[in-house]
């Protein structure tokens, strides 16, 4: 689980990087979107996580 999170948190970190530099909000949207989706995964597998322990 903590590798997951990890994870999860570089790829964070790399979209927020790119939001900063992207100038298309069509763009943008669609990197907000990808974060969204990061975090309910990771959510998810906590939950998932939890119940197997």
């Amino acid at each position: 689980m903590e590798m997951l999170s990890a994870k999860t948190t570089w790829v964070k970190e790399i979209l927020n990087s790119t939001q900063q530099n992207i100038n298309d909000p069509k763009i943008a949207n669609i990197l907000l979107g990808v974060e969204f989706i990061l975090d309910s995964l990771l959510a998810d597998a906590q939950t998932l996580n939890n119940t197997f322990e």
